[in-house]
């Protein structure tokens, strides 16, 4: 069982990973996307993050270095889907959740929550991301707030 979370657009930009991060930035996520990701080439699959800083108002807990988070990505002409396993681990949802909406908000598209039938677009859609991420922070299990030291991208084959 998963948690999906679906962006409508068609657009494409070639500049994507840059434009990505620096939107998850303003959101807080000090991250990095793996060297090389193309969103209109992407064949799907796990999309990895180094996660370097996140507030603990966010995610619930202090990151004690670098970790590996992210989720995974199917795209189509249409629609990209970002999906989680459930229950998520914290860092994972919150990159999951904000990735759609900031992806939404770079692309003009559409967010949507197929689980709660919400469509969102814009600074609502941060908002309705933000307010997912609270809602699982809140009901999480400790197991939920793993961490997963970066190895480097070598290591994670990409």
């Amino acid at each position: 069982m998963g948690f999906d979370l679906v962006v409508s657009t068609r657009q494409r930009p070639a500049d994507l990973a840059t434009r990505w991060e620096e939107a998850l930035a303003a959101q807080g996520l000090q991250v990095e996307i793996y060297p090389g990701f193309d969103l209109a080439s992407s064949k799907g699959g796990f999309v990895p993050f180094r996660l370097d800083s996140a507030p603990r108002s966010l995610i619930g807990m202090d990151l004690t270095g670098p970790n590996v988070t992210g989720f995974e990505l199917y795209a189509d002409k249409r629609e990209v889907t970002l999906t989680t396993r459930y229950p998520p681990l914290i860092a994972e949802v919150t990159m999951q959740c904000l990735g759609a909406a900031t992806l939404a908000a770079i692309t003009g598209g559409t967010y949507e929550d197929p689980q709660r039938g919400a469509r969102y677009k814009g600074p609502d859609a941060i908002e309705a991301a933000l307010e997912q991420i609270a809602k699982v922070v809140a009901s999480a299990k400790s197991s939920a707030f793993i961490q997963h030291p970066f190895p480097g991208w070598a290591a994670l084959g990409v």
